[in-house]
């Protein structure tokens, strides 16, 4: 379920998309039921701006959450956990951070989104391409495998080493156009307050505890 699909333009739309869903999901149990960036829907936002829709609809999740037994699992995905109430936060017993991919994840990713493309992976030097990616999400590495894959077909020929590494070393990445939001939720898994759901290789992580460490004091 994507959470703009439950946001509704007219008074009352919303809740009434909620609650048809939740009725749904109930019939459906057990069910484990994924709400993709969920802070879109269930955030912090301002009640009187959409005539207390939000309210509303929280208010609707957090009674469901409390009072169902049929066996309903709920999974959010957010970008920014801090954009979520204290009392919705505490209806999950596990609170995950999924970090940016380490080198072998992204080995695993450019392998995928090549040959997802109908590009044989093993034609290119796989290392390179994990090294020129340091730093990037899935989502940069897929994005700039099809920016790459655009330039060769424009100019009649085979995707190329050249074409990847060029647009990879065009790209900004996440760490750096979300870096002070990276920078938090990481905070955040060295107290405690949420757990690290992916490893990051030891060099990386050493360097990456060291840096974080290092801005706490500045």
């Amino acid at each position: 379920v994507r959470a703009t699909d439950l946001k509704g333009s007219l008074v009352g739309q919303s809740e009434a998309k909620v609650e048809r869903l939740l009725k749904t999901v109930q019939a459906a149990a057990p069910i484990i039921v994924m709400v993709d960036e969920a802070e879109k829907l269930l955030g912090r936002s301002d009640g009187a701006q959409d005539g207390g829709a939000h309210d509303a609809v929280l208010g609707q999740f957090l009674s469901f959450m409390q009072d169902d037994d049929k066996g309903v699992f709920f999974v959010f995905t957010a970008n920014n956990m801090k954009k979520f109430p204290p009392e919705l936060v505490d209806r999950f017993e596990g609170r995950f951070f999924i970090d940016l991919p380490s080198e072998s994840e992204r080995s695993e990713i450019l392998r995928i989104h090549l040959e997802k493309r109908n590009q044989d992976a093993d034609d290119f030097e796989m290392s390179g391409l994990v090294k020129a990616t340091r730093d990037f999400s899935g989502r940069n590495i897929e994005d700039a495998i099809k920016e790459a894959m655009t330039i060769a077909f424009h100019e009649d020929r085979p995707l190329e080493q050249a074409d990847l590494v060029h647009v990879f070393g065009e790209t900004i990445p996440t760490s750096q156009s979300m870096k002070n939001d990276i920078d938090k939720m990481r905070k955040m898994v060295k107290k405690g307050e949420m757990r690290k759901a992916n490893d990051l290789d030891t060099k990386t992580a050493k360097a990456e505890d060291r840096a974080i460490g290092e801005r706490s004091f500045t």
